[in-house]
C-alpha cells in the first residue's frame, strides 16, 4: 500500500510540473459589433489583460483572468453615442494541443461602463454576464491568440450585446 501512494505521488508530481502555470499579461486589438437593439456600426476595440493559470493535467489549466476592454461607439441611442468600457472577471480553462497550439474558454461577469450617452437614454453601469473563446499558439512563453468575447447588457427589458472579435498577444512569466 505504502508503494502505490509513493507511485501516485510520484506520477501527480511529474503531472503537475510538466504544464506551465502562473502569471500572464497581454494586450488585444480588433473590432466589436453590436446587437440591433444598440444601433452601431463596427468599430475598432482594444485592450489589456492579466491573469494567473495553474495545471490540473498536463493538457489543462484552470485560471482567473481581467481584462480591461474599451469598445469605441458601441451604443446609438436618441441621437448620442456612447463607448463601451468593460472590466470582466473570468474563470479560465486552457486545454493544451500538440505543436503549440491551444484552445481557451472564460465564463464571468463583467463590470460595463457606458460614457457618452445619457442614463435616460441607456444605463450607464451595469454588471452583467460575459463569455470568451480563444484558439492560440504558444512559442517562449508569447501566446498568440484570436478571441471572440461577448458582453451582455441590459436595457429595460431588452437583452442587447457587444461582442469583440480580437487579435492579440501574451507572456506568461
Amino acid at each position: 500500500m505504502f508503494k502505490k501512494i509513493i507511485l501516485i505521488s510520484a506520477i501527480s508530481g511529474v503531472l503537475l510540473t510538466s504544464a506551465h502555470a502562473g502569471l500572464y499579461v497581454g494586450t488585444q486589438v480588433g473590432i466589436s459589433h453590436s446587437s440591433s437593439e444598440l444601433k452601431a456600426d463596427n468599430n475598432a476595440t482594444t485592450g489589456v489583460l492579466l491573469g494567473y493559470q495553474f495545471p490540473i493535467f498536463p493538457l489543462l489549466k484552470l485560471g482567473i483572468e481581467t481584462e480591461f476592454n474599451y469598445l469605441n461607439s458601441m451604443v446609438k441611442q436618441n441621437g448620442q453615442t456612447g463607448n463601451l468600457m468593460t472590466i470582466p472577471f473570468y474563470a479560465t480553462a486552457n486545454l493544451n494541443l500538440p505543436l503549440g497550439l491551444n484552445l481557451t474558454a472564460k465564463l464571468g461577469y463583467a463590470y460595463n461602463r457606458i460614457n457618452g450617452v445619457n442614463e435616460s437614454a441607456f444605463p450607464n453601469t451595469l454588471w452583467r454576464p460575459a463569455v470568451a473563446i480563444g484558439i492560440g499558439y504558444q512559442i517562449l512563453g508569447f501566446n498568440v491568440f484570436f478571441q471572440s468575447s461577448r458582453y451582455f447588457l441590459y436595457n429595460r427589458g431588452e437583452q442587447p450585446f457587444a461582442d469583440a472579435y480580437t487579435f492579440g498577444v501574451t507572456y506568461e512569466f
